[in-house]
């Protein structure tokens, strides 16, 4: 029973907004990491998506004290590390509030995706990474090896 207290003590002191350089927290299905003063929040909808499915990502940039804050050259680049090659990148556009940007992507196939989020703020580059695993669309089945022949 102590420890179980114990351990509840500590995982209700312990800090929600403290971020250390390169730390992943997660917020439902957003994530984010901090780089080079820059909190770095994204998010994907569908949350889950399959291959062959339009997906927006969501992103928001804040300062260290969690204010808003603009980017240039704000890129998203999608690789699929097993493949050994990337997908697309594209520009991140402003969204309506500061400091929010939205991008899309097709995802051409199912696998794990690795996108790349590259920017300037005050006149520093930054670049934080964010993984995703797209699945197959249901029903849809893989073939493998050679294609059936006709006799």
């Amino acid at each position: 029973m102590r420890v179980y207290l114990f351990a509840m003590t500590v995982l209700l002191a312990t800090p929600t907004l403290g971020y250390t350089e390169g730390e992943t927290k997660a917020a439902g299905a957003e994530k984010v990491r901090q780089v080079d003063g820059v909190h770095v929040a994204f998010e994907l909808n569908p949350h889950h998506p399959s291959s062959g499915q339009r997906a927006t990502a969501r992103l928001r940039l804040a300062d260290e004290n969690n204010r808003p804050v603009a980017a240039r050259k704000l890129k998203v680049r999608w690789a699929m590390p097993e493949m050994g090659h990337d997908v697309e990148t594209k520009s991140a556009v402003p969204a309506r509030e500061k400091g929010a940007y939205t991008t899309t992507i097709r995802f051409p196939m199912g696998g794990r995706y690795t996108a790349t989020v590259s920017g300037e703020h005050d006149g520093r580059s930054f670049e934080a990474t964010f993984d995703y695993h797209v699945m197959e669309p249901a029903g849809k089945v893989k073939e493998a090896g050679h294609g059936k022949h006709a006799h």
